[in-house]
Parts: structure tokens; C-alpha cells; sequence
């Protein structure tokens, strides 16, 4: 998956610094996306992942996993029973994009030190601003745990 298994690690490894993730879930296993389970809406042509874990061990799924939208310029992708297979399609475009320039976006939909549940559904509403500019979207999920034993300070 190339760019955006490189652009979700760099994230991630990034994100992972924050002091609101507990230590025990700073350590990043060799973590992949599977090309074998992404959503796919044909009317927009968007393919998507929902429910990725982002950290080795998990305590709440509701909050600590992520969803990937990815404009389908970007894909080529072949239909399973229920997902599709893709890999990155090194000619495809999007405006001024493809799949070696494209940005991303990860909102932050949560003031303070709230909590902000990960996706657990497609809606193209949320994304549809940013699949017809060509960029790729990220939400995570984040906790709100504060316990002092599991920080670093």
C-alpha cells in the first residue's frame, strides 16, 4: 500500500508521542493496512477501511481504531465476496494529486483532553469534501485516559 502505509506509520509514530496515550501502547508492532478489506462506494468512488487498530494492544476498540478514506483514483482494486483487494494505483489522479503528492487530513473533533470515538460507519457526507479535492482522510479515535501511571511526564 505503499504512500499510505507510509503516511499512516509516520502518523502514527507521531501520534504515539503524545502524552495522551498510555505507554504500553506506544509500541508500534510492524504495522501494515490489509489490502484485502476495503470498503468500496461505487456512486463516489471511494474506498475505505473502517475499525484499523492503531496500537499493539487495544483496551477499547471504540476509541482506538481508525478509519481510512481514500479517493478511488488512488486504488486499483479487485471485488471479493464482501470487500475488495487494492493496491495503489501509481498512474491515478485526482486534480493536481496522485498517489505520490496526495495530502491527508485528520480531524480533531474533540476539545481539550476529550474523547472522540473512532468511525464505525461510511458516510460520504463527512468525507465528501475532501475525496473531490483529492485528499485522503484519516479519523481516529482517541481516549480521554489521563491516569497519571500512564504517561510520561
Amino acid at each position: 500500500m505503499g504512500r499510505i502505509n507510509s503516511i499512516l506509520f509516520i502518523y502514527l509514530l507521531l501520534f504515539s508521542n503524545i502524552n495522551l496515550f498510555p505507554l504500553a501502547k506506544r509500541k508500534l508492532a510492524s504495522w501494515t493496512l490489509d489490502s484485502s478489506n476495503w470498503g468500496y462506494d461505487s456512486t463516489n468512488n471511494v474506498y475505505y477501511q473502517i475499525g484499523v487498530t492503531y496500537c499493539t494492544n487495544p483496551e477499547n476498540t471504540t476509541y482506538e481504531t481508525l478509519g481510512i478514506y481514500v479517493p478511488g483514483e488512488y486504488m486499483t482494486c479487485t471485488k471479493g465476496t464482501s470487500t475488495y483487494t487494492c493496491s495503489i494505483n501509481s498512474s491515478g489522479t485526482k486534480g493536481s494529486y496522485n498517489d505520490k503528492n496526495a495530502p491527508f487530513v485528520m480531524p480533531v473533533n474533540t476539545s481539550g483532553y476529550s474523547a472522540m470515538k473512532a468511525p464505525t460507519s461510511y458516510s460520504y457526507s463527512t468525507v465528501s469534501s475532501f475525496m473531490q479535492k483529492g485528499i485522503i482522510y484519516i479519523y481516529a479515535g482517541c481516549e480521554d485516559d489521563l491516569k497519571e501511571e500512564n504517561h510520561i511526564m
